[in-house]
């Protein structure tokens, strides 16, 4: 079953994470509302963002090889366990259909004549035939897409630097704290705290001792791709970047080299199409294994389409306007993701540190009974309590 065998390596974990990492984020730049001090809010919320991925990479180090739906009944145990698996899938979910519904709506800017539900169709099947191949080729899909948008984003800053006016980052901080605070939120949960969803993956890296390194170089990157865009978006177009709904857009679209360059706004939709389907299939591929294995199913396989149909169905149901989306994703989602993506993965680890003193003093303080034959230690074997693999 491809499922039990995949194997990931360090190099397409930090592809995969970057990918994931920047996502929507690709589409609008997060601490826009900080104006131009969103470069601050990004630099803030991406520290808040690591504090997050610092509890991950400890319980992927801690469960070595496990999935979220196998630690959370190795920690809650079977029944509790499988609640907690079930409100992470709910999330998942949800987050999958509201992804996708972003990428729709910014190409249907383009393609105002193709029904909203074609164009679901049409990313949904390309994801699903990803996800039917295993996690293997959604890393490879990556490494080649990633390679695609790193170069892209520096051409495009290449080709705005006539446009570049410095001045236009003064002056700084001449926001209120409230509002500074609440454009790094969204930097922190849109961007790092929705990392959450790895613990599905990293139990699948070929080198688990190396994931805490690899997150932090994708960590670093990240920060360094979204401060570029911030600071370049804002240098163009001054406080029309916290007006305009697609920002990075429209200061691409500003690209005119001696009247022979310009229109580069296809490389534009390029990378975003190429981003936000990375982090789409992550979403869809979580979804699916971990639905197969909160179920004892053998393959994830059989639920592919049918999961991929729920999320077309539930993304329909979103917002009437790109506009709703975007208020959601800066007032409401730094909330109400809190519990899957803050609370439960908090209270996972301190239950895991707190059981391991006591599973430490039982074993020492374990007693060897005497028979006639003399002292003997006995080996209990243990039962692995976690999913198929």
């Amino acid at each position: 079953m491809p499922e039990q065998s995949e194997k990931i390596s360090s190099l397409q974990l930090i592809f995969l994470l970057v990918g994931f990492f920047m996502g929507t984020a690709i589409i609008y730049v997060p601490g826009a509302d900080a104006g131009n001090n969103a470069w601050l809010a990004i630099i803030a919320g991406g520290l808040g963002g690591l504090i997050f991925l610092l509890i991950y990479m400890s319980l992927s180090r801690i469960y070595t090889g496990k999935t979220l739906i196998e630690i959370n009944d190795l920690v809650f145990g079977a029944y509790v366990g499988k609640l907690v698996s079930i409100l992470y899938l709910l999330f998942f979910l949800h987050v999958a259909s509201l992804v996708v519904r972003v990428l729709v709506e910014f190409f249907a800017l383009a393609y105002k004549s193709t029904p909203l539900p074609i164009l679901l169709m049409a990313m949904i099947l390309v994801s699903a035939l990803v996800v039917q191949k295993g996690l293997e080729v959604l890393c490879r899909c990556s490494l080649i897409l990633m390679a695609v948008l790193i170069p892209a984003v520096l051409l495009q800053t290449m080709f705005l630097l006539p446009e570049l006016d410095l001045s236009l980052l003064l002056p700084i901080m001449d926001i209120s704290a409230r509002e500074f605070i609440n454009a790094s939120s969204t930097v922190t949960t849109l961007v790092f705290a929705e990392a959450a969803v790895f613990l599905m993956l990293l139990g699948f890296s070929n080198k688990p001792q190396e994931i805490p390194g690899v997150m932090l170089k994708a960590f670093l990157t990240t920060v360094l791709l979204l401060l570029t865009l911030a600071i370049r978006d804002i240098a163009v177009l001054g406080s029309l970047s916290t007006i305009t709904t697609y920002p990075s857009l429209t200061a691409i679209r500003l690209t005119n080299l001696t009247g022979v360059i310009t229109r580069v706004e296809v490389i534009k939709n390029t990378t975003i199409l190429t981003i936000v389907f990375i982090k789409f299939s992550i979403f869809y591929y979580a979804l699916t294994l971990g639905t197969a294995q909160l179920f004892k199913m053998r393959t994830y396989l059989p639920l592919v389409y049918p999961l991929g149909a729920l999320i077309l169905g539930i993304s329909l149901l979103q917002y009437d306007s790109y506009v709703f989306d975007l208020l959601d994703a800066g007032n409401l989602f730094p909330f109400y993701s809190l519990p899957c993506n803050v609370f439960l993965p908090v209270i996972t680890l301190a239950i895991t540190l707190l059981k391991k003193p006591a599973k430490k003093q039982i074993k020492d303080n374990t007693i060897v009974k005497k028979g006639s034959g003399g002292s003997k230690n006995q080996k209990v074997p243990q039962k692995s309590e976690g999913g198929f693999r």
